[in-house]
């Protein structure tokens, strides 16, 4: 199936990529909790949260970095 087509090895490498090291950035489930609570309690809830310690980081760099960059720099990260 999927594990044995022309993109297996990309999936794998992609995979590998945002796993490793995701435990330093990840929230942690109470952060995310009270984050989704906020927002569905709050009388007018804003479109997006950045939630976590990489969120607000990666919501300036799609702002101010061209999108060719930005995407290379997530295909980096990604394997």
């Amino acid at each position: 199936m999927s594990g044995d087509g022309p993109y297996a090895e990309r999936v794998r490498r992609m995979a590998k990529g945002l796993s490793s090291g995701i435990e330093r950035i990840a929230s942690s489930p109470d952060v995310v909790a009270k984050a989704i609570e906020h927002a569905a309690t709050a009388e007018r809830p804003r479109i997006r949260y950045a939630i976590g310690a990489g969120a607000k980081p990666a919501t300036v760099a799609a702002r101010v970095l061209p999108a060719r960059v930005l995407d290379a720099l997530v295909a980096r990260g990604m394997g």
